[in-house]
């Protein structure tokens, strides 16, 4: 275990120099950079004069949690899978499971815990997430970026974590208990004075599918998992804890990555040169207007005192040589130009976290609906949807499926119904997760924009060509665009009640026509009678 740790430590050097440079200026709370020498313009690459990527990466952390996985709405559901998805009964208990998870993510720390995710993902790259049912509750650690190491199996998915942990001997104690440390911990807990008690010791904490050879399927205790758990004493190499899990706990996601790396590629480092460029250019502009304000004076050496500078300050001249005034050696640089140079460039690391998108999608001076949100974020959505995506897939997918493991294991939903353990005989009974989240749903409306360009197409051909009209199938049109706009499905009818609601009108259209026909037949009848009446008044007044 020591020897893997140490070799995938060293596989992953050039991330960790690479975010330990990153970290100094998207991420300060992370780095050393409150030890840095004091402000400086001789050393201005080890300072940090601007903040712009710093909040940046707090607007894309918190405006991708607010709008992919926000505590106060609906942003998943879980539905039956696909042998399963006909049947009512599943779907209905699926419906129920999903809103206990809900319920239970809310109630637990992953709401706060996550935001830490998001945050290291946009500057790291790369972040990881413990999961856990703690005392009955559900319970989420995030692992900083910097502080585990990984590795993946042959299709790329990360399917082992690697920690080094410190531990006081006495917290070792308590955690693993005393039989299980090394000779060499358990001697230092028998020092009578209790000086020992409190001096570090490194564990490696492994997390990783367990060998076949390892693990006998037969049984069910924590030893035979397929995912085991192990804490390890680094400097003796002495196994203090073995354990295990049903499914893998951590969860890793990765920005972005490119082939043959296992660690993710973040925004932050792809707009390095800019976000560097941007703290020279403030520490410069900073420096411009100090020497604007208070420029440096010269003075002739035969002045008997240095001259007063400050507000208000009198300057004592000689009265026979009024030429020897003190002169300013400011030239007038180009400040403002300098200020705009910045600017310009501080919006570049604005746009390279998204910052513009969820500006669309938090405007609080315009309400606009989605659609026209859409129109608006229509290219960034683009740009951000593969970030989506990877987050979706190779993160919250798993975490809600071994959400839904704990609480199923623990008894927390209601009784499945016979079919479900009917299809659990021979079939996997995880949800399938479908997402509503804004961010979802206005890519879902980039797609819909088609059917409302089409309707304004068929308005303009209609007149000439009235067939036209008849090659869509407008109510499946209608569904999609409702669902895009997030509008809830109890407010949309199903197929069945629509058609019944169809047939209705139908009905009334044609006891309407009949009524309406019915009165005609009958006006025209009164009018007959009236007619013949006539004729038979008239003909006997002739005779």
């Amino acid at each position: 275990m020591v020897d893997r740790y140490d070799k995938m430590k060293a596989d992953a050097m050039d991330w960790l120099n690479i975010i330990d440079e990153v970290a100094k200026y998207v991420a300060p709370q992370k780095s050393d950079v409150m030890s840095w020498v004091s402000p400086d313009l001789r050393s201005i690459s080890g300072n940090l004069y601007d903040d712009t990527a710093v909040k940046a990466n707090d607007v894309l952390a918190a405006g991708s949690m607010a709008n992919m996985t926000p505590i106060n709405e609906i942003w998943y559901s879980g539905v039956p899978p696909a042998g399963l998805a006909d049947n009512e009964e599943a779907v209905q208990w699926y419906a129920k499971c999903s809103e206990i998870m809900r319920q239970e993510m809310a109630r637990s720390n992953f709401y706060t815990e996550s935001l830490g995710v998001l945050q290291d993902r946009g500057w790291a790259g790369t972040s990881a997430m413990y999961s856990e049912l703690h005392n009955g509750s559900l319970w989420f650690k995030h692992f900083e970026a910097g502080h585990f190491l990984i590795d993946e199996d042959d299709r790329g998915v990360v399917d082992t974590v690697a920690r080094c942990i410190k531990f006081t001997h006495r917290q070792a104690e308590k955690k693993f208990g005393r039989d299980a440390l090394s000779s060499k911990v358990r001697e230092a807990l028998d020092d009578p004075s209790g000086k020992k008690w409190d001096d570090t010791h490194e564990y490696v904490h492994m997390v990783m599918p367990r060998p076949s050879a390892w693990r006998n399927e037969k049984k069910l205790d924590k030893e035979n998992k397929p995912v085991a758990d192990f804490y390890v004493d680094k400097d003796d190499k002495w196994l203090v804890s073995e354990g295990g899990f049903e499914e893998m706990p951590i969860f890793v996601t990765r920005w972005e990555k490119m082939r043959g790396e296992r660690y993710g590629i973040s925004p932050a480092m792809k707009c390095m040169p800019t976000i560097r460029e941007t703290n020279f250019l403030s520490a410069c502009l900073s420096a411009g207007i100090e020497k604007a304000v208070f420029p440096p004076t010269a003075v002739y050496d035969n002045m008997e005192e240095s001259p007063d500078l400050s507000p208000n300050g009198l300057v004592v001249l000689d009265s026979n040589r009024p030429d020897l005034i003190p002169k300013s050696l400011y030239a007038g640089g180009q400040v403002q130009w300098g200020a705009d140079l910045l600017a310009s460039k501080q919006e570049s690391i604005r746009a390279a976290f998204f910052n513009d998108m969820f500006k669309v999608f938090t405007d609080s001076t315009k309400r606009m609906a989605t659609f026209e949100a859409m129109q608006l974020a229509d290219e960034k959505l683009v740009l951000f949807h593969p970030a989506q995506a990877r987050y979706y897939g190779e993160f919250i997918d798993p975490l809600l499926r071994r959400v839904f493991a704990l609480l199923l294991r623990a008894k927390r939903f209601p009784e499945p119904p016979a079919v479900v353990f009917q299809f659990a005989e021979n079939n996997n009974v995880e949800p399938q997760m479908a997402y509503q989240s804004k961010i979802s749903l206005a890519v879902q409306a980039v797609q819909t924009r088609s059917s409302f360009q089409v309707l304004n197409m068929l308005a303009a051909i209609a007149p000439y060509d009235a067939t036209a009209v008849d090659q869509f199938d407008f109510v499946d049109m209608a569904r999609k665009a409702a669902r895009s706009f997030n509008l809830a499905d109890s407010s949309i009818r199903t197929p069945e009640e629509a058609q019944t609601v169809a047939d209705a009108r139908m009905q009334a259209m044609q006891q309407q026509n009949a009524l309406a026909m019915a009165s005609e037949a009958a006006s025209a009848a009164k009018d007959a009678r009236a007619a013949g009446l006539n004729l038979a008044v008239g003909g006997g007044g002739g005779q």
